[in-house]
């Protein structure tokens, strides 16, 4: 058993703390400036891991978390945090993968967009034990599951559904049942009699999309629109490239600033929701099967006057980057859930591809956990 004291908290949703003995350390469950007796758990990236077992001296940014359940699911890991301080957080986060991993100096004062703390997420995937009637999330580092009867951060109608456990336990496929609230009503897979409905329109700013509970769909529609609009005021011009574009989210609310619109994505079943999608809102764009790399690969330098990338959490692989590097968009719009894989690929573009950021901002798109959404604009 140790006494630590947490430093800051690091991308992952841990924190950091030093000691004389093993140098610096990871800690589970301790808040910046806070003080516990921690227990070794492991390593992390070769990196000595610690739980905390007590708190000596909690911060004033500590709560008291509003779900009875929270610590054993695990399915949110902030909620004992103070929402301005999740936020105060995540732009800690920010800046220390700019700084420590990127090496920038300077940069660009992000935005800091967020929206409601609770209430927010429109899609759920519960676990089901079918045998036991069991539905609700898998336990912390762990397959067995917790039955729950509400979630804090779930909507009214989707914590509706849990009142139908013994449905649910009946249809549930592979253990699974996927449910997606878009406003007016909810839709899943399987459909629920007199409860769900197979398939609905949903509407992000004007854009309408048809969706099933298996539909590939952000959780939270409010911040979602506000990613997906950011610096459409800026971009323009005649062509507009969006690389790991997904199901087309980018491209529909951009597609208005451009005559024409090309959508690289790998996976068919995206490329397929993505021409459906614009052929249902009149939008002139097109998906196309490919990776990247072997897309970018394909043009000379200026044929795109702005690119799109957002790529895994793993960032954009080196092959994809030269590939992008060599396109030579004027301007090019980087979105990533990873800022330290994101400060690495901006790293490379400022110091040996001649671009330079000219805005930054951070998107709250999942409250109550350590997830976050970061978006850079850079100018050759």
């Amino acid at each position: 058993m140790k006494t630590l004291k947490c430093e800051k908290l690091l991308f992952g949703g841990f924190g950091m703390a030093r000691t004389e003995d093993q140098g610096v350390v990871f800690i589970d469950g301790l808040l910046p400036g806070e003080t516990g007796e921690v227990e070794p758990a492991g390593k992390r990236g070769g990196i000595p891991f610690f739980n905390t077992v007590k708190v000596t001296e909690p911060s004033t940014e500590r709560r008291e978390p509003p779900c009875q359940w929270f610590g054993k699911c695990g399915g949110c890991n902030w909620l004992h945090i103070k929402y301005p301080a999740q936020l105060k957080a995540k732009r800690a986060i920010f800046d220390d993968a700019m700084t420590r991993i990127g090496k920038f100096a300077e940069y660009p004062e992000p935005e800091i967009f967020s929206g409601a703390e609770f209430g927010y997420r429109c899609r759920v995937q519960f676990h089901v034990d079918s045998e036991q009637e069991t539905v609700g999330f898998c336990r912390r580092r762990s397959h067995d599951i917790i039955d729950i009867d509400s979630c804090p951060l779930l909507s009214d109608k989707l914590n509706g559904l849990l009142e139908h456990k013994s449905v649910i336990s009946a249809i549930a496929q592979k253990g699974l049942f996927k449910a997606i609230d878009t406003g007016s009503e909810v839709v899943s897979t399987p459909a629920m009699l007199d409860v769900s409905v197979a398939e609905a329109e949903v509407e992000l700013d004007g854009y309408k999309l048809q969706v099933s509970g298996n539909s590939f769909f952000q959780n939270n529609i409010e911040l979602v629109t506000k990613l997906a609009g950011w610096c459409t005021d800026i971009l323009s011009g005649n062509r507009l490239l969006d690389l790991y574009g997904g199901t087309g989210l980018f491209a529909m609310f951009h597609a208005k600033n451009f005559r024409q619109v090309i959508v690289i994505e790998r996976d068919q079943k995206m490329v397929k929701a993505a021409n459906k999608a614009f052929q249902h809102n009149l939008i002139n764009a097109k998906a196309v099967a490919s990776t990247a790399e072997n897309f970018a690969g394909k043009y000379e330098a200026g044929h795109f006057d702005v690119a799109i990338i957002d790529p895994p959490r793993q960032g954009v692989r080196k092959e994809a980057l030269a590939a992008i590097a060599k396109l030579a968009p004027p301007q090019l719009l980087y979105i990533s859930c990873n800022p330290t894989t994101q400060a690495r690929d901006l790293s490379i573009l400022v110091r040996e591809h001649g671009y330079k950021m000219i805005k930054t901002a951070i998107f709250d798109l999942y409250p109550n956990t350590d997830h976050l959404e970061t978006g850079v604009l850079l100018q050759k």
